[in-house]
């Protein structure tokens, strides 16, 4: 969450979602022995806004982290996805860049 928090504070004031055809984008950590963070952008869902991205993250290398660098490896995490989110649908990202 504080991780999140810290992000959703920069894309509000970077106007991140202004010009996106949704409102939201629900991130879905799937869980599984092995990383993949190359994301799987789903399609828009219009009723709700929202946009479903998929990654793959290994929950035994979550096991060994402590608090402070989870929201760490979470926040770099959100971070990649987002971009890659703003690739895909011409929003801006340089902040993100920059948060790293």
């Amino acid at each position: 969450m504080e991780a999140r928090n810290t992000i959703e504070a920069e894309l509000d004031r970077n106007s991140y979602l202004s010009n996106a055809p949704f409102r939201t984008v629900s991130l879905i950590l799937r869980f599984s022995n092995y990383d993949n963070p190359i994301p799987e952008i789903g399609e828009v869902d219009i009723g709700r806004s929202l946009l479903p991205v998929a990654i793959y993250i290994n929950a035994r290398h979550l096991e060994t982290l402590n608090s402070q660098v989870m929201a760490e490896y979470m926040k770099i995490l959100m971070i990649d996805v987002l971009c890659d989110v703003a690739a895909n649908f011409d929003l801006p990202y340089e902040f993100l860049d920059d948060m790293r």
